[in-house]
């Protein structure tokens, strides 16, 4: 598994979301002009975001109205502490929001929260101390 710095890992979100916009971008125009500009889009779509060094995660919204950044919230437990959201997964029956740290005091955890409200709704698992191993 490869590790990426906070930066490098800042600039590989905005790559993919560049990425993805750029998809779109295509599939529109090779349907034609009109087809790109005559309806506004009528699905939408929400992402959650982890940013690791604020440790924030970010709601964004894309659809009709354009792209939003609708809500942000505080991943972790001390405002002081750089604890990471890393990995974030959204639940097969779009309820929770499965969120891992990957810092802290020096511990990770795993958090559960409910989407919507975006709100804590169990007690983090602790997920073991990170040792560093020489090989």
């Amino acid at each position: 598994m490869m590790m990426l710095s906070a930066a490098r890992a800042r600039k590989a979100a905005v790559l993919v979301l560049v990425a993805s916009f750029s998809i779109l971008t295509t599939r529109a125009h090779a349907q034609g002009p009109s087809a790109a500009t005559s309806a506004p889009p009528t699905n939408t779509y929400w992402v959650y975001v982890g940013a690791e060094s604020a440790d924030l995660i970010h709601r964004i919204r894309f659809g009709p109205g354009g792209t939003v950044l609708e809500k942000s919230f505080m991943a972790g437990e001390l405002a002081a502490d750089i604890e990471g959201p890393h990995g974030l997964q959204v639940s097969s029956d779009k309820k929770y929001l499965y969120v891992s740290t990957g810092h802290g005091n020096p511990d990770g955890k795993f958090w559960k929260y409910e989407i919507g409200p975006d709100t804590l709704v169990a007690v983090p698992i602790f997920l073991g101390f990170f040792q560093r191993r020489s090989i």
